[in-house]
């Protein structure tokens, strides 16, 4: 081997390492940086067809196999990316040891096990399938001695007896349960008795094998075997504190600073939880409550030492995967306790643990800075007391939808029914696709009625804050109907706005904070129209108009100088362009700017300072949502960086349509309404100007919403009836020839 490749494949190697031990933290994005790094240098020097290189494709299979379970289209690549290895193992030779084998066999057996029809290998011909890929990595392994691999596999062998009794176990016989049963623990019980006699009982890998078997006694019996998984999740527990130092009577909920890998202490504590509580369902018992609360406590301060301690820049990744988000269970744990016992106190634990749901990177850039993060005196004094006719409705989604509904009188919890709110979304935008205002009807009734209707019955509420549960992001509340006794066409659907306004927050906090008064009355207009895309007439229009009020020569050119300048200043600003946010695996929104595509990663790093960003952008709040953060979209990363108030849009919105509500909007605002009042105007106005021309359809208008807090201009005076009027106007005859080919192109990229 010449010296160049061999240095390269020494650093590929080298790299590799690092990113396991990055992957053995979960500290899942730096780990792929690391192996995708390692795969380039590969490639470099080997060709991308090589054996060399296709030990770097095992390992970015891990990486995919790891994602499958916070995002399943994951799925398709960690087979692609298994099968590509093994293929490139067999017909070539190269530099590649037997422990680089052993991997890239393990690995495409363990993509093939996730990449079932349930997403999972549990059928018994794909499971024989299965467990004959391990046992030819379980092959190599012995042939080397590598007792390290031969326990790693032997665990990977368990888990698919494992993996088919959380799937069948309920529905098997006692005999066909037992036997798997005994099955798994007879591989978990080899796999630690060869590392106990490699010296090495204090291994991660036994604590693994006591992990999964507290998942297998959790499955197997229901609260009957609840003690036995707790046993289990105890002893792994204890494997991790030992490791660092303490007893083996150590109290297994103990915080320990020490441990290293902060986010597998997470886990087996949230997993713990669920086994205390399991018999709650049967006996509903306080004290098994207590006991998973307790957990969840434990929890925490190795959660938030995983913040601090972790440098991954997609730490979304890490909190959104394998049970490292314990405010999820621990906020229904403390809601549905604190309602049985009537405390004060454990609701407003769980309205706190809420908000540390859904705010993981603010969370640790806080911590970082040395900030507590425990709610700051100026946020509490923003937080005012609710009228009567205003509500915040938090919702939760796991392991039973509630919301937590806040207004004049206090705030309660309120149990939602059990209904499949993904796929009644998924219907609802395939009817705004296909133009179907009937089945629109049905679909926004039933969502209406397991959401809203129960929370809204008998209240005055005509102003909404809405904070929604991860499957809740991107539904348009406004756009829900109250009946379904009326005609059944776009302009004769009685939608929500036409009776009440709706703002979003991403928390109850923010949801709560006061309005704010912007510091200054004028706006900043910007146009990006990239090389390439689609001009945008309509929106150019209404930034040239509130550029020429303003007295501006136009609007700014935006590249990323102008973006960067617009948004760190103390004016409003309007921003006019192309937004992408990308379905496929990994891709993050970005803005299509003058001088390129700017992902949201580097609009991520800008401090701003711009009080309220209005996005005439598509899916400027769409984007790939996260246990732990949220939607991680365009809106969320100016709201999380410093901007108070912004308008967004949930999908690839239309471009004449948006004008008019967005110009509505302005003319609102200077009349001195709250931006939701004049957004909710706008759109009722919108929907009776357009109650007979098919254009009443929500694709059109429910998309633009309002995130973040309320905001109003400062007090002036601005001829806003002329220019609204004469933007309307001048579009009509323009907006006619171009009307059936953009609607028909803004539906289908819908």
């Amino acid at each position: 081997m010449h010296a160049q490749p061999a240095a390269d494949l020494a650093r590929a190697r080298h790299l590799e390492v690092q990113g396991e031990e990055r992957f053995r933290l979960s500290d899942i994005g730096e780990a792929h940086r690391l192996w995708s790094e390692a795969l380039r240098l590969r490639q470099q020097a080997f060709g991308d067809s090589s054996a060399e290189a296709a030990i770097g494709y095992a390992f970015q299979a891990r990486y995919h196999s790891f994602m499958i379970g916070p995002h399943p289209e994951h799925r398709s690549i960690a087979l692609c990316e298994g099968q590509r290895t093994v293929r490139l193992l067999a017909r070539t030779q190269g530099t590649v040891n037997l422990q680089e084998r052993i991997l890239a066999q393990r690995e495409y057996a363990y993509a093939y096990k996730l990449t079932g029809p349930e997403g999972i290998a549990t059928d018994s011909t794909r499971l024989q399938a299965t467990r004959a890929l391990f046992a030819d990595a379980l092959s190599l392994s012995e042939r080397g001695h590598d007792t390290l691999w031969m326990a790693r596999i032997l665990h990977d062998i368990g888990n698919t007896y494992t993996d088919q009794t959380i799937r069948y176990g309920s529905v098997l016989p006692p005999h066909r349960l037992r036997s798997l049963i005994d099955s798994a623990l007879h591989h978990y019980q080899r796999s630690t008795a060869l590392m106990t006699q490699a010296g090495q009982a204090l291994s991660e890998e036994v604590m693994m094998d006591h992990l999964t078997t507290g998942l297998l006694y959790h499955s197997a019996y229901g609260s009957d075997s609840a003690a036995q998984a707790i046993a289990s999740y105890d002893s792994a527990l204890r494997i991790m504190l030992m490791k660092a130092g303490l007893p083996p009577t150590v109290d297994p909920l103990l915080f320990e600073p020490r441990v290293l890998n902060k986010a597998q202490m997470v886990e087996l504590l949230y997993l713990r939880a669920f086994s205390c509580a399991e018999p709650y369902a049967e006996e509903h018992s306080n004290d098994q409550l207590r006991s998973a609360l307790r957990s969840v406590q434990a929890a925490v301060p190795y959660w938030e030492a995983m913040l601090r301690a972790y440098q991954s820049r997609d730490l979304y990744k890490v909190l959104g995967s394998y049970s490292h988000f314990p405010f999820r269970y621990g906020t229904w744990l403390a809601a549905e306790l604190g309602q049985r016992e009537r405390s004060g106190d454990l609701l407003r634990l769980a309205l706190d643990w809420h908000d540390r749901g859904k705010t993981g990177m603010e969370q640790r850039d806080r911590l970082r800075a040395g900030a507590s993060l425990k709610p700051r005196s100026s946020e509490e004094e923003q937080r005012r007391t609710l009228q009567n006719d205003e509500a915040c409705v938090a919702f939760h989604d796991f392991p039973h939808p509630i919301a937590f509904v806040i207004d004049a009188s206090g705030s309660r919890t309120q149990r939602l029914p059990e209904m499949d709110v993904r796929v009644l979304i998924t219907a609802l935008q395939e009817a705004m696709a296909t133009d179907d205002p009937h089945r629109y009807q049905r679909v926004a009734f039933s969502l209406h009625q397991g959401l809203l209707a129960p929370l809204l019955q008998g209240k005055p509420y005509r102003r909404i804050v809405i904070v929604p549960s991860n499957t809740l992001e991107g539904l348009s509340f406004e756009a829900l109907v109250s009946d379904t006794v009326r005609e059944a066409t776009w302009g004769a659907l009685h939608f929500l706005v036409r009776d009440r306004s709706f703002r979003y927050a991403r928390t109850i906090g923010e949801a709560r904070s006061d309005a704010h008064e912007l510091r200054s009355a004028k706006t900043i207009s910007g146009i990006a129209v990239a090389p390439g895309t689609a001009d945008m007439p309509f929106s150019r229009a209404l930034a040239e108009r509130l550029a020429d009020r303003e007295g501006s020569p136009g609007p700014l050119a935006l590249d990323r100088a102008a973006l960067h300048r617009s948004l760190q200043g103390d004016r409003a600003v309007f921003l006019v362009g192309h937004a992408e946010a990308p379905a496929t695996p990994d891709a993050l929104p970005y803005l299509r700017l003058l001088d390129g595509d700017l992902p949201i990663t580097a609009l991520d790093s800008l401090p701003m300072s711009a009080p309220f960003v209005v996005l005439s952008t598509c899916s400027s709040g769409a984007g790939r949502t996260y246990i732990g953060e949220g939607t991680v979209g365009i809106g969320q990363v100016v709201l999380r960086n410093g901007v108070a108030t912004v308008v967004q849009t949930l999908w690839p919105v239309d471009d004449r349509a948006t004008s008019e509500v967005l110009a509505r909007l302005y003319g609102g605002m200077d009349d001195g309404l709250l931006v939701s009042d004049a957004l909710t105007e706008a759109k009722r106005n919108y929907l009776q100007g357009h109650a007979t021309d098919g254009l009443a359809n929500p694709f059109y208008w429910s998309g633009v919403v309002l995130q973040g807090r309320d905001a109003r201009l400062p007090t002036r005076s601005r001829p806003w009836f002329w220019w609204v009027g004469g933007l309307l106007l001048s579009g009509v005859f323009g907006y006619g020839l171009f009307r059936r080919a953009r609607r028909s192109r803004a539906l289908g990229a819908s």
